[in-house]
């Protein structure tokens, strides 16, 4: 029966189970102190296992899965005018996520109350730098060395200069494009057997965590939660609401009520990927976009436009650093920004990916990296949410696209 368990509902039971736990631990009698520390370590020796095998597969995953991102980006070349209209959309809408996200956490001030102890990983935390050094720092100029030391900024770069690289290099370029596809697949599958641990990772970290702060850490946590799901409809109305209603004269509601089979598949699988060839069909059938720009916008998307991912990271962030009462100051929320920019861009293959890639993100600013057993607790729920977001934002910019290309049926998008 054990094996019939959705992972989801694993990590969910974790959860559970690692709250009441750290509140058990909590609850115990003074002269219970020896034992407590003996529970503590046992737990602490489980939750370092975890994170270990986390920042473990950071960098293959980035490294492989942005060069294969950037890879599929052949075809912009050959489409031209559409390409890069599309691209440019992509872009200014995860660049407003992401600030829509660093804004709304930082004005909420959404778990500032919970301030859990300093650790090891915030005292040791990198210096922020100037903005001068910041970015003259993110070009390597050793990318063996980015790779060991996990300069992630460095790692980005590279990754994308070199999926350019292979994208011009013709036919012995194919051949390490077919190399790199494979590798991702294998990393993919790694993944796949990390995310197996992830429970029991999640309740090492969730008791101990609960265990130092109580309740408080729960209210922090359902704030955290409501933030993201009020950013991710504020993002949807406001700018995809703006695209589809003021710039490109097309009814908003209208386009929601015929994308409402794909939402809610969207929804159910947390699956991109999945959705494709439903929103591919609704988009050119229901919605009225040229086969030619729906069959390009919409996987193009996949590995680009990825806003609900991106807001999601940029709060977790800001949330994290709330709890540990640590600030990163403009310098750190820039770092965030254009961090969260860069990885979100041509990291779509591997599942549950976005949870690994935030390690890259609060490792950038020295927060503790243990603090992503809270998120990956309500990851599964909110990845949902955010799915959701980059299918609809898929579409509307198809729409948009069709609609500037006077590639859209206006009849059949209003039948």
């Amino acid at each position: 029966m054990m094996g019939k368990i959705s992972l989801s509902t694993k990590i969910i039971g974790a959860m559970g189970l690692g709250v009441i736990a750290g509140l058990v631990l909590r609850m115990l009698p003074t002269d219970w102190q020896t034992n407590l520390e003996l529970i503590t370590n046992l737990l602490n020796i489980g939750g370092q296992i975890f994170i270990n095998l986390m920042k473990m597969i950071v960098v293959p995953l980035v490294f492989v899965s942005l060069v294969c991102g950037i890879c599929s980006l052949d075809d912009v070349k050959k489409i031209g005018r559409i390409g890069i209209k599309s691209l440019t959309l992509f872009l200014l809408t995860t660049v407003i996520a992401i600030v829509l996200g660093i804004v709304c956490t930082v004005v909420s001030n959404v778990g500032a109350g919970v301030h859990l102890p300093v650790i090891t990983s915030v005292n040791h935390a990198v210096t922020i730098p100037t903005l001068k050094e910041f970015f003259i720092d993110i070009f390597p100029s050793n990318p063996i060395q980015a790779l060991a030391s996990a300069n992630m900024l460095q790692v980005i770069v590279f990754s994308i200069l070199l999926g350019m690289a292979i994208n011009l290099s013709g036919h012995q370029g194919r051949r390490i494009k077919e190399f790199f596809n494979d590798c991702n697949t294998v990393v993919g599958h790694l993944v796949a057997i990390l995310m197996e641990i992830v429970p029991y990772g999640v309740f090492c970290l969730i008791a101990i965590l609960f265990a130092q702060s109580g309740w408080n850490l729960m209210l922090g946590l359902m704030g955290y939660c409501v933030l993201v799901l009020l950013a991710l409809v504020i993002h949807t109305v406001l700018v995809y609401g703006f695209l589809l209603q003021v710039m490109s004269k097309l009814n908003f509601m209208t386009f929601l009520r015929k994308l409402h089979e794909v939402i809610l598949f969207a929804f159910t699988t947390a699956s991109s990927n999945a959705t494709l060839p439903l929103a591919i069909k609704t988009t050119e059938n229901k919605l009225g976009v040229d086969s030619t720009i729906a069959s390009f916008v919409l996987p193009l998307g996949i590995n680009i436009n990825k806003n609900g991912s991106a807001l999601v990271e940029a709060i977790a962030v800001i949330f994290i650093a709330h709890i540990y009462n640590v600030d990163i100051g403009l310098m750190g929320y820039l770092m965030v920004a254009l961090t969260v920019l860069l990885i979100s861009i041509g990291t779509a293959g591997a599942p549950s990916a976005g949870i690994f890639l935030l390690v890259v993100v609060l490792k950038q600013v020295g927060l503790p990296i243990d603090a992503i057993a809270l998120i990956i607790g309500v990851d599964r729920i909110l990845d949902m949410a955010r799915t959701v977001l980059n299918v609809i934002g898929n579409a509307a910019i198809a729409c948009v696209v069709g609609k500037s290309e006077k590639s859209l049926d206006s009849e059949v998008y209003y039948s």
